[in-house]
């Protein structure tokens, strides 16, 4: 039974690939035979477009090609028509690489995640991205596909997080503390956080003093008395590093320290450091498995309408296998903070598969 996966994609620019069609006329050459390959807009055969080819040896004008519903259909034969021509010896007047399609980066889709770090539900924005990668020295390419995790929301709440990690003691007299200059910020391909907690040491003293009123001449009241005796400052650094094992599965691993000594009064801090160690553990384990979980789910789909030729062999699992190849944090707009996730398709195809096979992925 064929099955279909639907997911939710963001409309493109309806004129992309009609730009890239609609213009598209290479003429070529071998001695005094001649061939032009172009596409018509909208066709006479499909509604969408065709694919014309013109032929002086012998006289015949033909439409190999031709599409109803999608115009980078026409794009894609017509390229591999002149890729032909080309293996065949004649001389093509097409002023640049024709390639199928365009291999810009192009959004898929856009989803959204929900992340528990330290007891609290975080919104993560998810955004896909697919790229055709050439490959030196091959006619095949690759295709990368891109995920993109907004963790602003995080980022915005890093105080709290550490805050409900371990609380930090604090009392009227004695010992007090103060935290403050809480930042969690990108340094590619890992994230830093920072923070400051000042500790005082006071003292209180307290005694009845005097103080008589008209109907009470022998009232008396409790005074106090606080001196700061001193004040120290440790500033803590969180650092969180995206890792990619060797099975493909993604991690983030935190570590935490202090610029100070913590011994005595700032003892109790010793718990705290450790326990932000475990910041990372829900954002990778959640991240990693979303990002796999989305994408693998198109890459079936969109595969199931694709036609694979000899050379893009290699049974269904096979050919929409992702090889993970990195992880790392960056500044997205506005400096808020993204974690990235690349991803390679393991088999790589003709581009002109490739991009049939990209046109499925937009579509779906």
């Amino acid at each position: 039974m064929r099955r279909k996966i639907v997911v939710s994609c963001l409309l493109l620019d309806a004129g992309l690939f009609e730009a890239t069609a609609e213009e598209f006329s290479v003429s070529c050459s071998l001695g005094d035979e001649t061939r032009t390959i172009e596409i018509v807009e909208p066709g006479t055969v499909g509604s969408k477009c065709d694919v014309k080819y013109t032929s002086n040896t012998p006289s015949e004008t033909v439409v190999p090609y031709h599409a109803n519903t999608s115009a980078e259909f026409c794009s894609v034969k017509a390229r591999e028509m002149v890729a032909l021509q080309k293996s065949q010896g004649f001389k093509c007047d097409d002023s640049e690489r024709v390639t199928p399609c365009n291999f810009e980066r192009t959004r898929l889709q856009e989803t959204t995640s929900t992340i528990n770090v330290s007891g609290k539900q975080y919104s993560v924005p998810l955004n896909t991205y697919i790229k055709i990668n050439e490959k030196p020295d091959s006619p095949l390419v690759d295709l990368i596909v891109f995920t993109e995790a907004d963790l602003g929301a995080i980022q915005n709440d890093f105080a709290g997080i550490v805050r409900r990690q371990g609380a930090i003691p604090n009392s009227n007299c004695n010992n007090r503390y103060d935290d403050k200059g809480y930042s969690l910020s990108a340094s590619q391909p890992n994230a830093t956080g920072k923070f400051r907690v000042t500790y005082e040491s006071w003292k209180c003293v307290s005694w009845d003093d005097w103080c008589p009123t008209f109907r009470q001449p022998g009232r008396t009241c409790r005074r106090e008395a606080k001196t700061k005796l001193w004040q120290k400052t440790i500033g803590v650094t969180v650092g969180l590093k995206p890792t990619v094992d060797e099975d493909g599965n993604l991690s983030i691993s935190a570590t935490s320290n202090a610029d100070n000594d913590i011994s005595g009064e700032f003892a109790f801090f010793g718990g705290l450091l450790g326990s932000l160690a475990g910041i990372g553990t829900p954002i990778g384990a959640v991240l990693g498995e979303k990002f796999g979980e989305d994408i693998e789910n198109q890459i079936s789909s969109a595969m199931f309408d694709f036609d694979a030729s000899e050379d893009d062999s290699g049974s269904f699992d096979e050919r929409i296998e992702l090889s993970r190849e990195k992880a790392e944090f960056f500044s997205g707009q506005n400096n808020r903070l993204q974690l990235s996730d690349t991803k390679r398709l393991k088999q790589p195809l003709r581009p002109s598969s490739a991009c049939y096979f990209r046109s499925r992925l937009l579509s779906e």
